[in-house]
């Protein structure tokens, strides 16, 4: 049987008004565009979150309205993509002095400064 087609005549898949199908496609117009280069200033109560969390030695802060725990990062100076924490120093107590961040796009380190930092 070479070539059996469906009833209709055709084997194309079609939906009325012939909107596009498949994963994700009803929703692929409700998508703002997002820049992966320019993150959101920290706000004035991040910045405070962040410089409590760093001094009680904590790499994420928990958010009060849902718990749930967002982690510091830091615009990679090369590329501008949020890096994540690669390495941390601490004082003899328990405070963070010093963050090393890696970009996982250009693969650089560096050390971000507390005024930097970001909460995803």
């Amino acid at each position: 049987m070479a070539g059996a087609r469906w009833p209709g005549g055709s084997d194309e898949v079609r939906t009325p008004g012939g909107a596009p199908r498949g994963r994700g496609a009803a929703r692929a117009r409700d998508v703002q565009a997002m820049s992966a280069t320019s993150p959101t200033p920290a706000a004035a109560p991040d910045a405070e979150a962040i410089r409590q969390a760093l001094a009680a030695g904590q790499l994420t802060v928990a958010d009060p309205a849902t718990g749930y725990h967002r982690t510091l990062y830091a615009p990679c100076p090369a590329d501008g993509q949020g890096a994540a924490v690669w390495r941390v120093v601490k004082e003899q107590g328990r405070a963070i002095t010093q963050l090393t961040m890696r970009c996982a796009r250009c693969g650089g380190d560096f050390v971000a400064a507390p005024e930097a930092l970001y909460l995803r």
